[in-house]
């Protein structure tokens, strides 16, 4: 029987520490609540304006710039080329420079391939791609030590042959570096493309795409000195610490009319690859 009253007793002391409970949290969620108006209110006096629609000016923030331009057409032409170059030249006061003013954090354009420009090359190479979507192109940044050059290159090599693809050459991406600043130039790296045939066996499109990806993140976890900037059989990236007028000098195949794409996204944001060692972080540009 008194075990039963305690019992009972215990009870009725714990009915207010829930109700203190539930009436804490019910004034936490009206705290936030009223905040998060006031916040609300408060950012729709900016330049911004106020919420409308799905627009809700509290979700605005800075961020690096970027564009993208097509042809709606689907028409392939230098001139789409062009005018993304255009589009990261007025970004200016969206990217980053050091001090001197000579080195920018990074800039980059991904763009279609164009077979006519990379089938050009490739025979004067000596080797012959095949038709359109028919092979892949890796950009890589290589060290410039030629021995560990060849021992990345050697390895990627394998592991596409190891996946059943066929590594078809390697191409030396034609720069000017004399327009680099000092920071920039002092750690280029050695530019390069790699060609690989498309396996018979491996519809052409995605199904291809994501054999090159598989050989890319194995190559990616199997070393720690090459950067791969991108391996595909449809787009292809230019990019590097550059200012935001450097770019089209830099790389000679911008400057190719036959360099043609009709869809092109042009960025102006930098991050931070980090692999497994301190001593192989590197500032990349996408």
């Amino acid at each position: 029987m008194n075990k039963m009253l305690y019992s009972r007793h215990k009870q009725r002391k714990k009915k207010p520490e829930r109700a203190r409970t539930a009436k804490t949290q019910n004034t936490s969620l009206a705290f936030f609540e009223k905040n998060r108006r006031t916040n609300m209110e408060q950012t729709s006096k900016t330049p911004w304006g106020t919420t409308e629609g799905l627009y809700d000016p509290s979700f605005e923030h800075d961020n690096c710039g970027i564009g993208a331009i097509v042809n709606i057409k689907g028409t392939k032409t230098h001139q789409t080329v062009e005018d993304a170059l255009k589009i990261v030249e007025n970004l200016e006061h969206r990217a980053g420079k050091d001090a001197e003013g000579k080195t920018g954090d990074g800039v980059g354009i991904l763009l279609q391939i164009s077979h006519p420009f990379f089938s050009g090359v490739c025979k004067e190479l000596g080797y012959d791609i095949g038709d359109e979507r028919d092979y892949g192109i890796g950009m890589f940044f290589l060290p410039q030590n030629e021995t560990d050059r060849r021992m990345s290159m050697k390895m990627f090599e394998i592991i596409a042959k190891k996946e059943g693809v066929t590594v078809l050459g390697w191409r030396m991406v034609p720069v000017t570096p004399g327009i680099l600043g000092s920071k920039a130039l002092d750690c280029m790296p050695c530019i390069m493309q790699c060609f690989l045939k498309r396996p018979s066996r491996v519809a052409k499109g995605l199904a291809f795409d994501r054999k090159l990806y598989v050989i890319r993140r194995i190559f990616e976890q199997s070393n720690d000195n090459t950067y791969v900037v991108s391996l595909s059989s449809r787009t292809i990236v230019y990019k590097g610490m550059f200012l935001v007028g450097q770019l089209r000098n830099f790389y000679n195949d911008l400057q190719t009319q036959t360099q043609a794409g009709s869809v092109l996204i042009r960025t102006a944001t930098w991050y931070i690859t980090v692999r497994s060692i301190l001593s192989a972080a590197m500032w990349i540009r996408c």
